[in-house]
């Protein structure tokens, strides 16, 4: 555990537990991104991109494409008019932008995992 005091920085318990609360802290991190990501898709609105129990926001597109609606309620609460094949580009978007976030995540599982010291573990979480 990282223990800040003013300026000064110490660290307690070994370095397997020191990734071991690291790890925790990137999974909380996810998870809280995951119920409130949003990204500028390439039409120049946001787009909320959640994925949870009661959210998911691909999934809703899905609906939109399918049901053949042509509007579109950004992450600002404004209807942007659509056609089919932009839901289909915001669509992609999303999952890309998912992978991305997945990704980024696996990453920094893999980073903590392999580092060597406390204070490199601490350094990359920030």
């Amino acid at each position: 555990m990282r223990v800040q005091n003013g300026n000064t920085i110490t660290f307690t318990g070994d370095l397997e537990q020191n990734k071991s609360e690291a790890l925790e802290m990137i999974k909380s991190r996810f998870e809280n991104d995951l119920k409130e990501r949003q990204f500028v898709c390439s039409l120049g609105f946001p787009v909320q991109n959640r994925r949870f129990e009661t959210k998911n926001d691909l999934q809703n597109i899905d609906s939109l494409i399918y049901l053949g609606v042509t509007y579109f309620r950004d992450a600002n609460d404004i209807n942007q008019n659509v056609t089919i094949p932009q839901l289909e580009l915001i669509k992609s978007e999303m999952i890309a932008d998912g992978l991305q976030m997945y990704q980024s995540k696996f990453d920094a599982e893999t980073q903590i995992e392999n580092c060597t010291t406390i204070p490199e573990v601490w350094d990359l979480i920030g």
